[in-house]
C-alpha cells in the first residue's frame, strides 16, 4: 500500500536546493539499494531517486513510496545526515493456513504475524474435507475449533486425535438462522424444561402466571383492590386471592372477643386490659416532676401530699376507670412504703393523695408509681 511521504512536504529553507536520495530497509538499516518513487498513490509512474529540494526546502512534488525508506540529505547549506526510517501504511491480509492477521510494508513481499486470530466458521462438519488452523464447525449440537490441520476421517477419531476442541456447548442452531430452532429444542438444550418458554396469554393488567403441579404455567386473574396472592394448597396452582386480615377497629378492641382481627400499634390502647396512662412520680422540696409517663400531660400540685394529674385522653366518664398506685417515702426499695390512693376520679383528670406514716395527714413521697385501667 503506497503512501504520501510527509517528510519534506513543509517548507524549511535550510534544506533549500538539498538533494534526498531515499534507500530500501533490510534488519532495520539502510542499504545501498534505492527505494522506488511513485507520483501517485496508484499507478505505475515513477519519479527520479534523488529528489532536489525547491528554494523553500520541501519537494517539488506529491511522492509516494511502497517500502520503508531512509533518507540522506546532502546540500550546500546543512551537513549531508540520514533521517530514521520512513515507513508507508502497511498491508494486511489474514492468513489462509493459520488465520492470523498479517501485515507488509513492502506492498506484500514479505510479511509480519501478528498475534490476532480469525476463526472461519465452515458450518456442519463433514468428512473428506481439508480443514486448516482456526476453522470452526458444527457437530452433535457443540461448536468445535480446528487446532490441527488435517483432512477428516471419522469425527470421533479426529477429535480424540487432539485435532478439534470443544469451544461452545449445547449449540441452540443448527443453521445460521433460527429457522431449524423449536420452542421444544431450545428448552432442551438450554436445560430449562417444559416451563422455561410456555406460552400463555395475559389478558388483563396484574395478571400473573404460576405453576401448577406437573410444571405448567397457568393464567391467574388479578384479584379485586385489597386483595393479596396467598398460598392455598387447595388450588389446583397452588395460590389464591383473599382479603388480607383487616386491622381492630376501637370497639373490636374494647370488646375484647374478635380472634380474627389484628391488634394494630394504634389501636392495642383501647383493650380494657391495657392501661390508659400510668406515671412515675418524685417529689423533691415540695414540688412534683414526672420521671417518666404514658398518657399524663401534667402533674397540679394541690398542696403537700395533694395532686392531679391530667390525662392526654379523657375517659369515657368519671366512673369508667380506676387507679392502682405504690408509694414509698424515699427513693425506690427503701422499705419505707406509703399509701396513694384515689380522691376524685374526673373525665380528664385524677385528684389523687399521699399520706404520712400514720395516715392521719397528707405528705409529699419521695416515690410514687400510679396506673389507670378503664374506658376512654
Amino acid at each position: 500500500m503506497r503512501a504520501a511521504l510527509k517528510d519534506f512536504a513543509l517548507a524549511n529553507r535550510l534544506y533549500a536546493g538539498a538533494t534526498v536520495t531515499f534507500y530500501t530497509v533490510s534488519a532495520g538499516a539502510k542499504t545501498t539499494t534505492k527505494a522506488t518513487l511513485y507520483a501517485a498513490s496508484t499507478g505505475s509512474t515513477t519519479l527520479g531517486n534523488p529528489q532536489v529540494l525547491g528554494s523553500d526546502g520541501k519537494l517539488k512534488q506529491a511522492v509516494y513510496i511502497e517500502v520503508p525508506t531512509i533518507a540522506t540529505i546532502t546540500g550546500l547549506t546543512v551537513p549531508s545526515h540520514d533521517t530514521g526510517i520512513i515507513n508507508p501504511a502497511p498491508n494486511f491480509r489474514i492468513n489462509s493456513s493459520t488465520r492470523a492477521l498479517e501485515y507488509s510494508f513492502d506492498g506484500g513481499t514479505s510479511w509480519e504475524t501478528t498475534t490476532d486470530y480469525f476463526f472461519r466458521y465452515r458450518g456442519a462438519w463433514l468428512t473428506a474435507t481439508a480443514y486448516v488452523l482456526n476453522d470452526t464447525v458444527a457437530q452433535g449440537g457443540n461448536v468445535y475449533l480446528c487446532v490441527t490441520a488435517h483432512t477428516s476421517g471419522t469425527f470421533a477419531t479426529d477429535l480424540a486425535a487432539a485435532k478439534w476442541v470443544i469451544v461452545v456447548s449445547g449449540v441452540l442452531l443448527a443453521a445460521n438462522n433460527l429457522s431449524d430452532v423449536t420452542a421444544g429444542t431450545a428448552r432442551t438444550n438450554l436445560g430449562l424444561g417444559t416451563m422455561a418458554l410456555e406460552a400463555k396469554t395475559i389478558t388483563t393488567k396484574g395478571d400473573v402466571l404460576v405453576g401448577g403441579a406437573a410444571g405448567a404455567l397457568s393464567r391467574r386473574a388479578v384479584g379485586t383492590d385489597g386483595q393479596v396472592l396467598t398460598a392455598d394448597a387447595a388450588e389446583t396452582d397452588g395460590v389464591k386471592w383473599a382479603t388480607p386480615v383487616a386491622a381492630a377497629s376501637q370497639s373490636d378492641m374494647e370488646a375484647a372477643s374478635s380472634t380474627t382481627a389484628y391488634a394494630s400499634p394504634g389501636r392495642v390502647r383501647f383493650h380494657p386490659g391495657v392501661a390508659k396512662a400510668w406515671l412515675r412520680q418524685t417529689t423533691s422540696a415540695g414540688a412534683p416532676s414526672i420521671v417518666a409517663d404514658y398518657g399524663i400531660s401534667t402533674i397540679t400540685d394541690n398542696g403537700a401530699g395533694d395532686f392531679t394529674a391530667n390525662f392526654d385522653v379523657a375517659f369515657s366518664s368519671s366512673t369508667s376507670y380506676m387507679m392502682v398506685a405504690n408509694s414509698q417515702l424515699a427513693v425506690p426499695n427503701a422499705n419505707t412504703p406509703r399509701a396513694a390512693y384515689p380522691h376524685t376520679y374526673s373525665t380528664g383528670s385524677c385528684r389523687y393523695l399521699t399520706d404520712n406514716s400514720t395516715g392521719s395527714a397528707e405528705d409529699n413521697h419521695g416515690h410514687t408509681s400510679i396506673v389507670w385501667y378503664g374506658d376512654q
